[in-house]
């Protein structure tokens, strides 16, 4: 499962993907680490969360970047 932020803030950096009272709580990340997520998402998912850290969003980064971090997570270097 790849879960992309939003345009929330970036200023607080990736943990604060975790963070269920942050600007991202309520998408997985933050799920998992409060234990509010179901336990299949964590038990038969890997959950990738790339972070456009002081950044807006993804979406002024080549989507040939996501990519190849997916591929990246996909391959026996990533596991």
């Amino acid at each position: 499962l790849v879960v992309l932020h939003g345009a929330g803030s970036t200023e607080l950096g990736p943990w604060d993907l975790a963070d269920p009272r942050g600007c991202h709580g309520g998408l997985p990340p933050s799920l998992i680490a409060s234990g509010k997520a179901p336990a299949v998402l964590s038990e038969r998912f890997a959950v990738l969360a790339p972070y456009a850290e002081n950044r807006g969003s993804f979406a002024r980064e080549p989507r040939k970047k996501l990519f190849q971090f997916i591929d990246w997570a996909c391959s026996p270097a990533g596991r």
